[in-house]
């Protein structure tokens, strides 16, 4: 993760370019968060979390947990994030 920020309920989780992630797993942890969490392909990947309006109060604690999550698509270092991209 190289950037975060934050933003009218709003945090954009901008990750490495060439992460070594396990590209696969995105999907799955896109779907667990529902329509709160956004995986955006750009030139610089990243994904968006929207926060209810009750999680306002503790944004980093949110952040946080949203953070371990994603963490957790290093453990299978098959391919990177832009050479998804690139098919």
């Amino acid at each position: 993760i190289t950037q975060l920020s934050c933003r009218n309920g709003e945090t954009k989780i901008f990750l490495y370019q060439n992460a070594q992630v396990c590209v696969k797993k995105i999907p799955e942890l896109v779907q667990r968060y529902g329509a709160r969490l956004r995986f955006k392909s750009a030139e610089q990947p990243h994904f968006v979390l929207k926060m209810k309006k009750e999680e306002m109060q503790n944004i980093l604690k949110c952040e946080k947990i949203v953070i371990k999550d994603i963490k957790g698509l290093l453990e299978d270092k098959k391919s990177t994030i832009m050479d998804k991209v690139e098919k």
